[in-house]
């Protein structure tokens, strides 16, 4: 029930460790419950240690992206693997000065980049990527 609820409100929302992915709490260790008013209402209160995998982009790591759309800005892509740019835990975004000028590019077609810099957003779905095409 511990491991449940903990997943619950930590996959797939981003915090200071970055993106964590889904299905990836686990529980450690955990100490007895102790019981507490706050209130005015009963709680059950532990300390526990968990572990989990997230994704927190560095510059310099390369990726696939399937680009999702072309606007004026530049290339709007998701990571490769996810079906959805919604489901996908980083959105990347390639200025045009960081495409290869004397190419063309067409929706779904993959590419690879490297990461210039991040954005994270506390409990947000998605981290904002600036990347360059390699």
């Amino acid at each position: 029930i511990i491991e449940s609820h903990v997943a619950r409100n930590k996959e797939g929302l981003c915090d200071n460790y970055g993106f964590v992915l889904r299905d990836s709490v686990h529980i450690v260790s955990y100490s007895m419950g102790k019981l507490m008013t706050v209130d005015g209402k009963s709680v059950v209160e532990y300390h526990i240690t968990y572990r989990f995998h997230s994704l927190y982009p560095a510059p310099r790591d390369r990726y696939q992206c399937v680009i999702k759309s072309i606007t004026k800005m530049g290339l709007v892509g998701y990571l490769q693997g996810y079906d959805k740019p919604e489901d996908s835990p980083l959105i990347l975004l390639v200025p045009h000065e960081f495409t290869k000028g004397d190419r063309t590019y067409t929706e779904k077609e993959i590419i690879d980049v490297e990461v210039m810099t991040s954005r994270i957003k506390y409990r947000t779905q998605q981290i904002q990527v600036v990347v360059k095409v390699v």
